[in-house]
């Protein structure tokens, strides 16, 4: 969050659109909750990872907790051999709840959504099922949020994690429409 400030400041933006993907993304969330002024915050595919036995939509408890012991292992696992600051922040987002920070938005919060199955073929084949669990429950969720706040709304892109790389223009179609909605929306409220 200081670092976008200080960018913000340096380059001197007024009132900065603030487009952040991945862990970016979850920034770009947590910005929309500090600043009434933004006239937009948008999260591209920042989600952060499966760590609690309720992010697993339609397991049984005892599933959804043997689902989140296994997945925590192996993301554990991803993790070895990785600098200990990149384990810190990866702990950190972990620990984030992003569903909070979506309903705390004060500016206009879009939150995109790549194919979360693109995903799946990094898992063990028995972890699929719970990464699926994982999706099902992250798109109910998304919307719940939507439905809950009127800054918040969710759209999501037929690509996988980095749908700036993998469709662009898709991607610009989809920023420059909701930004024409919000104007239209500001000129007739």
């Amino acid at each position: 969050m200081a670092d976008v400030a200080a960018v913000v400041d340096e380059v001197g933006l007024h009132r900065p659109v603030i487009v952040g993907h991945s862990l970016g993304g979850m920034v770009a969330a947590l910005w929309a909750g500090e600043h009434p002024e933004c006239p937009l915050a948008v999260n591209l595919d920042g989600h952060g990872n499966p760590t609690r036995p309720g992010q697993f939509l339609g397991l049984d408890e005892a599933s959804a907790a043997r689902a989140c012991r296994e997945m925590t292992l192996f993301l554990g696992e991803m993790g070895q051999g990785l600098p200990a600051s990149l384990v810190q922040v990866m702990r950190e987002v972990d620990a984030l709840d992003l569903f909070a920070a979506y309903r705390a938005a004060l500016c206009p919060l879009l939150v995109v959504s790549g194919d979360g199955m693109a995903f799946s073929g990094m898992f063990p084949e028995h972890l699929v099922s719970a990464w699926e669990a994982y999706c099902a429950w992250l798109r109910h969720e998304l919307k719940a949020a939507a439905r809950e706040s009127s800054l918040v709304r969710e759209a999501s892109l037929p690509t996988g994690h980095d749908p700036h790389l993998e469709d662009p223009e898709a991607l610009l179609r989809l920023l420059v429409g909701h930004l024409g909605q919000l104007n239209q929306e500001e000129r007739s409220g």
